[in-house]
């Protein structure tokens, strides 16, 4: 049975799959950078 992935039917999935242990409406946006330009760049200095 296929069933569509939603907030609602994480109590019915959870015996079958993976949910999360923390509630999702607790969450807030936020940004993470992982700064990996720099990393290239370091490396492309190299060969220039």
């Amino acid at each position: 049975m296929t069933v569509k992935l939603s907030a609602a039917v994480l109590g019915e999935i959870a015996h079958t799959a993976a949910v999360p242990a923390y509630d999702p409406i607790m969450l807030t946006p936020g940004i993470l950078h992982f700064g990996v330009g720099n990393f290239h760049r370091a490396h492309q200095a190299v060969y220039l």
